[in-house]
């Protein structure tokens, strides 16, 4: 990524990259599910979106999953797909 000229920080300790008062970044890279999954679902809640990147288009899934348990039940909550369909729009505006 430094080679392409981004600008990169890192590594950062799990535990203190997300603190509140923790420097905020556009991005965070965890090497482990749980080191990066745990912090953003706090912080984010229901508007998490998971983007995969190395693809030739654009894939975002709302990060609670698939909510399989509740289809059908007339009580999902479309924050997570709400949050996909804008980031979509702003990844067309400004690719990835």
């Amino acid at each position: 990524l430094r080679k392409g000229k981004l600008s990169v920080e890192g590594p950062l300790s799990a535990d203190s990259a997300f603190l509140p008062d923790a420097k905020p970044y556009d991005l965070y890279l965890s090497c482990y599910h749980d080191q990066g999954l745990i912090p953003f679902k706090l912080l984010e809640g229901k508007k998490g979106v998971n983007i995969t990147l190395g693809l030739d288009f654009t894939r975002v899934s709302p990060d609670h999953g698939t909510a399989f348990g509740i289809a059908g039940k007339g009580c999902a909550d479309p924050t997570g797909l709400i949050s996909c369909l804008e980031r979509l729009v702003e990844t067309k505006t400004n690719p990835i």
